[in-house]
């Protein structure tokens, strides 16, 4: 290869890095122009979030207070009595369920003696019966 030829070659190779490297640096530099459009659009939604959330929270608050002032402790009153109700149906079913259980162990209990006494019949009639029929001489 000819010197013209060698230089046409670096020239060319040249070129095509410099166009990769310059590409590469357009395309990052959109990137970075992105990044700090998307920073600053979410930095705005935050804000109007937070200022939303505030206003919100005023609102609530405001309404909390006029139905304080307007309904007193009726609220609180009626959450506290069905807590108290909570709990003394709880307590009674308990109650319940232990006495429920004591029942049907002695309707358990009387049952198996009524089978044993049962069997004890059953066992003198079988030996009457055997008595009865007589040696079989």
């Amino acid at each position: 290869m000819t010197a013209e030829a060698w230089i046409a070659a670096a020239a060319l190779i040249f070129t095509v890095f410099a166009t990769a490297i310059t590409a590469t640096m357009v395309i990052v530099t959109k990137i970075n122009r992105n990044k700090e459009q998307l920073d600053e659009d979410l930095t705005a939604i935050r804000l109007a979030s937070y200022e939303e959330y505030k206003t919100l929270r005023r609102e609530i608050q405001d309404v909390s207070t006029i139905s304080r002032r307007e309904f007193g402790d009726t609220v609180h009153a009626i959450r506290e009595k069905v807590v108290q109700i909570e709990l003394w149906t709880r307590d009674q079913l308990a109650e319940i369920r232990a006495s429920f259980s004591r029942t049907v162990d002695m309707r358990h209990s009387m049952a198996m003696d009524k089978i044993e006494k049962t069997d004890d019949r059953v066992r003198q009639l079988e030996l009457f019966a055997a008595k009865a029929s007589g040696p079989a001489e």
